[in-house]
């Protein structure tokens, strides 16, 4: 365990941190707690943090990195969706599974709106759109499989179609 008390030549006084594992079997996993003294009082947070966590895209039974797109209905995908961009159905593929996507979930380039329309799609997805799909998710950093490194978030207009 190691323990930080502020810099004494800081504005900042009477606060402390310490770092330590919470499993010696978990070499990536810490307890971090932050205490503070205000007037006569301590105040403590806890976090458990991962070290380099796992990429969450490995989550997906379908993830892209951009642009997603199921056009037909011989498509059947059994777990979760995600794009890092628009999501866009035709055909009425199935989907039993949630479906996210940073940008829009559209059908032929329309956003979907779950509460007013039936989905381009099937499926458990197709039965709960309300629940199931969400458009407007956080991008997610995707390793470059060749380098093993994050490849930078992209914007919209970085991507083409």
């Amino acid at each position: 365990m190691s323990a930080a008390q502020t810099n004494p030549n800081s504005s900042f006084k009477n606060a402390w941190v310490s770092v330590s594992r919470t499993n010696v079997a978990l070499h990536d996993t810490y307890l971090v707690t932050a205490s503070a003294k205000v007037n006569d009082k301590v105040r403590t947070i806890q976090a458990v943090i991962r070290k380099n966590p796992a990429s969450q895209v490995f989550d997906y039974e379908y993830f892209l990195n951009n642009w997603g797109w199921w056009w037909g209905n011989t498509i059947t995908g059994n777990g979760g969706n995600r794009a890092n961009w628009d999501f866009d159905f035709r055909y009425n593929p199935v989907v039993n599974g949630i479906i996210m996507a940073s940008g829009d979930i559209t059908q032929n380039g329309v956003p979907v709106d779950p509460f007013a329309s039936s989905p381009p799609f099937g499926g458990l997805a197709g039965s709960d759109p309300v629940g199931m799909v969400h458009a407007g998710a956080e991008t997610l950093d995707i390793a470059e499989l060749k380098r093993f490194h994050l490849l930078p978030k992209q914007s919209p207009d970085q991507h083409s179609r």
